[in-house]
């Protein structure tokens, strides 16, 4: 009554693995998805979620002499999109959490005596469970007013759950088979991919995102035991 999907992209942030196989017939198969990323052997049924996005700001190159660098400087252009998002994201209130916003990348211009004719930023953000990365980069898009910005979305990966979706199914898997539960957690997982298809899906494995991303992570042999007697559980329990 099992199967295993191993994936080798989740840390791209791509998630192709993952969408590939929901658009497949095989997936159709099964009623429940237990994604394995650490949660302390909690179920979790909710997380924020994850959108990945690029722009690209243009200018009129030319002598920082000139008046004009104050309007077609494409860093002025840039620095001032970013002010507006900023202070857009610390207003916003989603289910009482607001949006995790984070410009992580600043490109653009040549030295000091010359107006930039280009600047280009990676910025990201997580959204609450049952908010949509869709609405939110409309939002942020809009914000351009010097409307010289192009924009591309290299992954979107939505909350859990997102867009109003009934996460009742895999409440009552949970329940059904005394796993206890645990909070909502701020880190992206591949189950948002398989609920949004429809599949209900829960995380649950081993180990703390506090060990994650750091020089020598670790889980610790106590956390892979209760993991094991859980997943067991789960397995020969089934309907």
């Amino acid at each position: 009554p099992l199967a295993m999907l191993f994936t080798t992209d989740e840390e791209g942030a791509s998630g192709v693995c993952v969408a590939e196989f929901v658009r497949s017939e095989q997936c159709r198969a099964f009623k429940q998805v237990v994604v394995a990323e650490p949660t302390d052997c909690l179920a979790v049924l909710s997380h924020r979620g994850y959108l990945s996005v690029k722009g690209e700001f243009s200018g009129v190159s030319g002598h920082s002499s000139e008046p004009r660098a104050l309007e077609d400087n494409a860093l002025h252009k840039l620095s001032t999109w970013v002010a507006k998002a900023i202070t857009a994201a610390g207003q916003m209130e989603l289910e009482d959490r607001r949006p995790c916003f984070n410009v992580g990348e600043v490109h653009g211009g040549i030295k000091s005596n010359v107006i930039a004719d280009q600047a280009r930023l990676h910025w990201s953000a997580r959204l609450s469970p049952g908010d949509s990365n869709e609405s939110f980069l409309d939002l942020m898009t809009g914000l351009d007013s010097s409307d010289s910005a192009t924009w591309r979305v290299p992954f979107s990966g939505p909350p859990l759950p997102t867009d109003g979706q009934d996460i009742s199914t895999a409440q009552e898997f949970v329940e059904r088979h005394g796993v206890e539960s645990g909070p909502a957690v701020d880190f992206w997982t591949e189950a948002a991919l398989f609920a949004r298809a429809g599949i209900p899906a829960i995380v649950l494995g081993p180990g703390n995102i506090a060990q994650a991303h750091v020089v020598d992570e670790w889980v610790s042999l106590e956390q892979l035991e209760r993991a094991l007697q859980i997943y067991t559980q789960l397995v020969s329990s089934h309907d």
